[in-house]
């Protein structure tokens, strides 16, 4: 589903608000690139992004036009500097109504309120689809992301131990979380 773009503004940054469509293929793959090697907390390292610019682009061109799947980036000059998705769990009448989000911003816009934002407009684009809840995995030494996962209402309901492995090898938990989209 493609979410309309428009200008914005945050913590001293103009860019734009919009879903990446084929024309920013490169520059996705440049951001997924740069996060997988900024942080440890991103589910790929830089060497398993590997996609190429023709497939990026059929990626994308598809992301547009899914029904239960959203991104929306922000945009500034041709780059991307964050990026959230929401993605349907499974397209079963018994699962339809539960979406996953995934969100990662590049380090130097990090403290800007951007990643607030993006959660902010993922959240009410997962209404607008239809989705009751929302949910996603966060290591449990990402207090970062939990922090701003609480401030929007996700709330713990299980543990995968040793989830997740990092790149020096020790192991990390990862925190499910959701947040019901139905209740006021």
């Amino acid at each position: 589903m493609e979410y309309p773009a428009r200008g914005a503004q945050r913590g001293g940054l103009r860019f734009v608000m919009q879903s990446p469509g084929p024309e920013l293929a490169e520059a996705m793959i440049d951001y997924l690139r740069t996060l997988s090697a900024e942080t440890e907390y991103m589910m790929r390292t830089p060497e398993e992004v590997t996609f190429t610019p023709e497939r990026e682009r059929a990626l994308l061109e598809e992301q547009r036009t899914d029904p239960l799947a959203m991104m929306i980036s922000a945009v500034q000059d041709g780059r991307v500097l964050g990026n959230v998705g929401i993605y349907c769990v499974a397209d079963r009448a018994k699962t339809r109504h539960r979406a996953s989000v995934g969100i990662g911003l590049r380090r130097e816009v990090w403290g800007k309120g951007l990643a607030s934002l993006l959660m902010d407009e993922a959240i009410a684009a997962a209404k607008r689809m239809g989705f009751v809840q929302l949910e996603l995995d966060v290591c449990a030494e990402n207090e970062r992301a939990q922090a701003l996962y609480r401030k929007k209402g996700f709330v713990e309901f299980g543990r995968i131990p040793r989830g997740f492995r990092m790149s020096d090898g020790h192991w990390c938990d990862l925190i499910q979380m959701a947040l019901p989209l139905d209740a006021e």
